[in-house]
């Protein structure tokens, strides 16, 4: 196992060492009567301590280092801002003429089925390294707390919509567009739908809006999706359409990459597309539409409509398919709504000051069905079952932030995972740790 300085840190400020019959590397008897605070800021680890050394109180602050040594090799010994160092905390003690503090060695007081449960997590590579160890109860404040990641998540959504929004010049309409192509894009073309929508002013989806077959043409073709050697007359069409509108405004194709490769059909660009066109031509007052709409179920009906007859026996042009409802699918259109519109209608309400629009975005979140996906599958199987779309942001906000950058120590998950092996009554076999 890796020893790494936040890990000790973290021991540090919870307490996860035996701190009966303590002394210093000099002999002396050391009584920890507070450990201090932690110090983001520059100087010590650990600010306004209070220890007793024999029968001397003494109080100042606290600097951790995996060995002795690091505090001649950081040059702390020449800093002022360590003057006031009252202990010198180290996982190992490597330097035996030591004199600016007392020395303090904790790798004979930790409790050895604590370190082997974070060597555990942290040498678990899936999703969630606390699969390892099979999770933990689950109390209220954690749960508290998970919830507060949920928020937080569509916090930072908004506030870089009205980052954007703010580039824009205040164009909600710009916005919106831009916001839900993307999304039309999913995970793969994301990017390239964004794209497109940047290269198509909003005013010319509301020029055309009722003509959809111009509005898909117009889609089409700035996605580079209509070529001259079609067979079927409907890509033909297209393709003429859109060449007259490129060249009235002078419009030029994003020549970005529109992959089809490696998704099911009902994902392909070209249904996205015809999608999107849809929604488009029969609501371009989006906005208006989330403004005015209390109820989340029928927000659903108002951007879900069908698209292009030729899409009916169609995924990709000139190839026929079975014939199939071509609809955007209830579970496209909640993490449309999840992904778009409850964060647009959030942001909203944040730039006019608005409890009541921030209100209703959280709860049509709370009202909204769980998404599923591989991430979420994986907290099923340590207990954490998410049964609405704002348990399930609250997950993905906690994987983010937490799992992917094995942040344990910071997660109350992860600590009381911890703090409970503890516990255990039988000893894990021991680990050697490598600093």
């Amino acid at each position: 196992m890796i020893f790494k300085e936040d890990l000790l840190q973290y021991i540090w400020e919870h307490y996860n060492f035996d701190d009966k019959d303590l002394t210093t590397t000099c002999g002396k008897r050391i009584f920890i009567k507070n450990r201090g605070l932690r110090n983001f800021d520059q100087g010590p680890d650990f600010i306004n301590a209070r220890i007793v050394l024999d029968k001397t109180e003494w109080a100042g602050n606290i600097e951790l280092h995996l060995t002795t040594k690091e505090w001649i090799h950081h040059g702390h010994s020449q800093d002022l801002n360590y003057k006031n160092v009252i202990l010198h905390v180290v996982w190992k003690n490597n330097d035996s003429l030591f004199i600016q503090s007392p020395v303090l060695e904790l790798q004979h007081v930790i409790d050895n089925n604590f370190l082997t449960t974070y060597q555990i997590l942290m040498q678990n590579h899936s999703m969630i390294p606390c699969t390892s160890v099979g999770g933990c109860s689950i109390n209220q404040e954690i749960k508290d707390w998970i919830d507060d990641l949920g928020l937080s998540r569509l916090i930072e959504k908004s506030d870089g919509l009205i980052h954007d929004l703010n580039q824009l010049k205040g164009n909600w309409e710009e916005l919106i567009w831009r916001t839900i192509s993307r999304n039309f894009g999913h995970r793969v073309n994301a990017e390239g739908f964004y794209l497109l929508a940047k290269s198509i002013p909003f005013y010319l989806i509301k020029k055309y809006k009722q003509h959809l077959f111009d509005v898909e043409a117009l889609l089409m073709g700035q996605a580079g999706l209509l070529q001259k050697n079609w067979q079927d007359e409907y890509p033909k069409k297209l393709l003429t359409e859109y060449d007259r509108i490129k060249k009235l405004y002078d419009l030029k194709e994003i020549n970005y990459p529109i992959y089809f490769l490696r998704m099911r059909p009902a994902n392909f660009p070209t249904i996205r597309l015809a999608q999107l066109a849809s929604m488009l031509s029969q609501n371009t007052s989006i906005l208006d539409t989330l403004k005015e709409i209390e109820d989340v179920n029928q927000f659903k009906k108002s951007i879900s409509f069908d698209i292009s007859e030729y899409w009916s026996n169609h995924y990709r042009f000139d190839k026929i398919s079975t014939p199939t409802d071509k609809k955007p699918g209830n579970t496209f259109v909640d993490n449309l709504i999840i992904n778009s519109f409850i964060p647009i209608l959030y942001a909203y309400g944040c730039v006019i000051g608005s409890a009541q629009y921030k209100e209703k975005a959280k709860r049509w979140f709370r009202e909204l069905s769980v998404e599923s996906n591989s991430i979420l599958y994986e907290f099923n199987k340590i207990g954490l079952k998410p049964t609405t779309a704002a348990e399930s942001q609250s997950l993905l906000a906690l994987h983010k932030k937490y799992c992917t950058q094995k942040k344990c120590t910071d997660c109350k998950i992860g600590r009381k995972i911890l703090q409970d092996a503890k516990s255990l009554k039988n000893e894990l076999s021991p680990i050697i740790i490598d600093i």
